[in-house]
């Protein structure tokens, strides 16, 4: 008859995911060692049917299953003759986190990079002169701080948008002033003349 299926029943040993039952109380052990895990050792009968069903966990690619004929793969299945080790590892998963600016003008973006499953990044913005910033989109949202959990590949989107200015003109005295502009933006040249009136001279420009 098949042996306990490891990944269920009760008694459970859990090393990260991987899960064990208990069988019996002889001499034969089965010792199974997960990432960062530690080392856990099961008893069975000599001669059980053991089944290995374990993980990955979430975040996590199986990398390597060696001892008794496993041969890298899970469930494995073996018959057990005598004391076995089996040595699993697990790799954690990385994922990219991409970070842009809408428009790419409007100011620069940190936190862009890749980031093993389950790390918490902080992801900054700074507007450029000009801009002013609106809001994220993408793994964030609103306008407040931007912390992303990284369990799969993620974007986040910076916006702004483009400021507007203003110049008025206004005269005090006899003569005009030409130049005045509105929807200016940040940089932007203009150019103001002043004409004073036959007897009058420009005395200052504020």
């Amino acid at each position: 008859a098949a042996g306990p299926d490891i990944a269920n029943g009760p008694d459970r040993v859990v090393a990260g995911q991987l899960m064990m039952v208990k069988k019996g109380s002889t001499t034969t052990l089965l010792q199974v060692t997960g990432v960062n895990t530690g080392t856990r050792v099961l008893t069975f009968a000599n001669g059980d049917s053991v089944t290995i069903n374990g993980g990955p966990f979430p975040g996590s690619s199986l990398t390597s299953v060696t001892g008794a004929n496993c041969s890298n793969t899970l469930p494995c299945t073996f018959t057990l003759t005598g004391n076995t080790i089996v040595d699993i590892v697990y790799t954690r998963d990385s994922y990219a986190l991409t970070t842009s600016a809408n428009p790419a003008a409007g100011g620069t973006v940190t936190g862009g990079g890749t980031y093993l499953s389950g790390f918490s990044v902080n992801v900054t913005q700074t507007p450029n002169p000009g801009y002013t910033f609106t809001g994220w989109s993408g793994a964030c949202s609103g306008t407040g701080a931007c912390t992303v959990v990284m369990t799969s590949a993620k974007s986040v989107l910076a916006n702004y948008s483009q400021n507007t200015y203003s110049v008025t003109t206004h005269a005090i005295g006899n003569g005009t002033v030409n130049g005045g502009a509105t929807n200016l933006v940040y940089g932007a040249t203009v150019q103001v003349t002043a004409s004073p009136a036959p007897g009058w001279q420009v005395s200052s420009v504020t």
